[in-house]
């Protein structure tokens, strides 16, 4: 198996890498504009607005033109974002640069579709298992280097990001095998009226998870900057501490935690840790190495959040529906990637503890609510 996917996960692995040097320090760049929080929110949701728009399109194409063709136009189309972020001398050009990388940005969704073009159903859980192996190693790895390369031009990052991109162009040009059998299946947002009600209160929950994830992602650079005088190295080492931890627990430790816990119960753990985090972080004064406690238990909670319901997601999918409900989840996952960085900005701009309490209270309840009927009609 991992010789007909081994070029895909390798293409993920430097995709997630390119990002994920420059993730970490948007809102340093963002801070090179004299901007703010609010416009770090709006230049993160912009390109997911972007991609989800771009996403419809690319999913179809590629049921007609093969995966490979679109892989390779997705990656050219972050390199060119890449470029243009190193040559941007002001925030618009910085705007237009991120919906590039919006185009590029389904890439992942149709390398994940050609996982399930080549392979059996039997093997897929395992594939994808793979899939975000090569995504966390990426991000992981992304910000460690990233914090040795980061200088005083931060702009230089972006060429090596495209480098990085280069390789991953290469890779699928003269690695990846074309694929001959695609995934015909009408695939459109009416398709949800026609989806088990398991389902549709999984990507609810993943919905809400996903909002959780963008929003914090966004305002933690700027939390790091304001509370603590954090630098761009730093906040790349952090974001590559958050990176190893989800590898140790999903890669070490979950699968103890799956000897004694059904993964409803996993699910209902990974939100408890999160919303308790929330809680005391818009409550107590915050230090620092109670930050990174905090941060090591949401890391935890989402891990357990996130394969819970993808597994599930898995489960409840027939052989006909994997790849329009894979396609729904993406679509879900994007639209809550538009939302959240917007959403939690705007509250971090009025006040520092609104995001967290926000998160804790509204989304903890409505996140039991749904559980509660999920558990009602489970397996």
């Amino acid at each position: 198996m991992l010789k007909q996917i081994g070029p895909i996960l390798i293409s993920i692995f430097l995709d997630a890498l390119g990002f994920s040097f420059i993730f970490p320090i948007i809102p340093f760049i963002i801070q090179w504009y004299h901007l703010g929080v609010t416009e770090t929110g709006f230049a993160i949701s912009i390109a997911a607005i972007w991609m989800g728009i771009w996403g419809i399109f690319f999913w179809r194409i590629s049921d007609r033109y093969g995966r490979k063709p679109l892989l390779i136009v997705s990656i050219i189309s972050n390199i060119f974002g890449y470029i243009l972020f190193a040559w941007s001398s002001n925030f618009m050009l910085f705007l237009i640069a991120r919906l590039l990388s919006g185009i590029g940005g389904w890439g992942v969704a149709v390398a994940q579709a050609y996982i399930g073009d080549v392979v059996e159903k039997e093997n897929r859980i395992d594939a994808m298992g793979w899939v975000w192996a090569a995504m966390g190693i990426g991000f992981t790895a992304g910000p460690l280097f990233g914090s040795l390369l980061i200088g005083e031009n931060l702009h230089t990052i972006w060429y090596i990001s495209a480098f990085v991109l280069l390789l991953s162009l290469l890779n699928i040009l003269f690695f990846l095998p074309k694929n001959t059998r695609t995934n015909k299946e009408t695939i459109g947002i009416n398709s949800i009226t026609h989806t088990k009600m398991p389902i549709i209160i999984l990507w609810c929950i993943l919905f809400l998870i996903w909002i959780t994830t963008a929003g914090m992602q966004t305002i933690l650079g700027w939390f790091l900057l304001s509370e603590y005088r954090s630098s761009g190295k730093e906040v790349a080492l952090i974001f590559g501490y958050m990176g190893i931890i989800a590898i140790i627990y999903q890669g070490g430790l979950l699968k103890y935690v799956r000897k004694y816990l059904s993964e409803i119960q996993i699910l209902i753990l990974g939100l408890f840790l999160i919303s308790v985090w929330m809680i005391l972080s818009g409550w107590i004064h915050i230090s620092f190495p109670f930050t990174i406690i905090g941060i090591t238990l949401t890391i935890i909670g989402i891990s357990n959040t996130n394969t819970s319901i993808f597994s599930l997601i898995t489960y409840y999918s027939s052989e006909q529906k994997y790849g329009e409900n894979m396609w729904l989840t993406t679509l879900f996952t994007s639209l809550a990637d538009m939302l959240g960085p917007i959403l939690i900005s705007s509250l971090y701009n009025l006040d520092i503890s609104f995001p967290f309490y926000f998160l804790a209270f509204f989304v903890f309840f409505l996140w039991n609510l749904l559980l509660w009927k999920l558990q009602k009609i489970k397996k």
